[in-house]
């Protein structure tokens, strides 16, 4: 069998089982309960008890739920999970839990890329995030800074300041104006940055 097709046969059940966890842990608590409700199980189904409380809808955290308060980053990668899809004409039903679940798997795709990143990335690279984050830079200060790093490091002494800065634009961290000759830090970039500074993990990083 071809590998490609291969994939596209997996790619779905693959995502099916990742939203199926999703929506356990989400639900766990939930769950629970309803398990507790079990009276007896037969070959006519499950009988579960009758309860006379009738709880309150916590609409709080329905609308937690749904992101309606989402950075830009997590609305950008709903948005390419919605599409995904609407491609795939999956979303013409349950309409209210497909949202859900598109916003739990944005925010759960965007941690795991931001766990990624802060394996690889550079202590070094997180400190001029921060800097580029207060502000955009010229492109002779960034070189500048590049260079010094370059030189202070042996590991780095045969890297040129676009090897240096190479990891940052592949993962969407950065951008270059051309005409403007600056840099910028972008939506993920700074969704990183928040990311980290909530992880509680360390910034100051080898390199």
């Amino acid at each position: 069998m071809d590998v490609v097709k291969f994939l596209e046969i997996i790619a779905w059940p693959l995502s099916t089982l990742i939203i199926v966890i999703i929506v356990l842990i989400m639900f766990k608590k939930e769950i629970a309960e309803k398990i507790k409700t079990i009276k007896s199980v037969s070959k006519n189904g499950v009988l579960m008890e009758q309860s006379q409380e009738t709880k309150m809808v916590d609409y709080n955290s329905y609308e937690d739920l749904l992101g309606k308060n989402d950075s830009i980053t997590v609305r950008e990668q709903k948005d390419l999970i919605t599409n995904d899809l609407e491609k795939r004409n999956l979303t013409k039903e349950h309409d209210e839990t497909i949202k859900v679940l598109v916003h739990q798997l944005a925010i759960t795709q965007l941690k795991l890329q931001f766990e990624r990143i802060y394996n690889i990335i550079f202590g070094s690279q997180i400190y001029l995030l921060k800097k580029l984050n207060e502000n955009s830079k010229p492109k002779k200060d960034i070189d500048l800074y590049i260079t010094n790093i370059i030189k202070e490091y042996d590991s780095l002494n045969d890297w040129t300041n676009e090897e240096y800065l190479n990891f940052l634009f592949f993962n969407s961290l950065i951008i270059y104006d051309d005409k403007k000759e600056i840099y910028s830090i972008t939506n993920i970039g700074h969704e990183f940055l928040l990311w980290l500074l909530n992880s509680g993990n360390n910034e100051d990083k080898k390199l």
